[in-house]
């Protein structure tokens, strides 16, 4: 309906959901014990199937943080991270420590989809990429993924739009065609 009317798709909300990067610095710390660096620590919160805030926060900020909070607690912080093949390997029992510690964060900041296409949002999107291209010209796959990094709020991405197709027995050809007839009959 909003493309109909000429205006764009809304960017998606901002995160609300998930812990900041000095919480989860924080659990990673009470749980193996040394600092990580912050692909470990996504990582980490991945895998446990915590949910970030801002996957973008530079390490420094979410360190000065993390050192405030802990300080305030009356524990020491180490001074610098410690890479991945340095860490010292986990027994069983650690392994269950962790799964204990970081279960209620999994259970009240679940990892959420950054950007879910649901069906109408991905006719809406390809309607808009049609209009994009003009008329004269296809909508092909690469025209597509070129679109989608332009419009990423708008417009799906090809791997988006080919995985729906094979849930709905249709081919990017038959989608683009019937883009062109919603488009070309408002």
């Amino acid at each position: 309906m909003l493309s109909e009317a000429g205006l764009e798709l809304p960017p998606p909300p901002p995160r609300t959901h998930g812990i900041s990067n000095a919480e989860a610095l924080d659990l990673f710390l009470q749980c193996r014990g040394y600092l990580p660096h912050l692909t470990d620590l996504f990582i980490f919160a991945r895998s446990h199937g915590i949910g970030l805030k801002d996957t973008s926060e530079r390490l420094e900020v979410s360190m000065r943080e993390l050192r405030a909070r802990r300080k305030a607690r009356g524990e020491k912080t180490p001074r610098k991270p410690l890479s991945q093949n340095k860490a010292p390997l986990m027994s069983s029992e650690e392994i269950e420590r962790e799964s204990r510690l970081t279960t209620p964060f999994r259970l009240k900041h679940p990892v959420q989809r950054k950007n879910y296409w649901s069906e109408e949002r991905i006719m809406l999107g390809l309607d808009f990429a049609v209009k994009e291209v003009g008329a004269g010209k296809s909508l092909t796959q690469k025209e597509l993924r070129k679109l989608a990094k332009e419009y990423p709020t708008q417009i799906p991405s090809a791997n988006t739009v080919t995985r729906f197709g094979e849930r709905t027995g249709k081919t990017l050809k038959v989608l683009r065609e019937e883009a062109i007839a919603r488009t070309a009959n408002p």
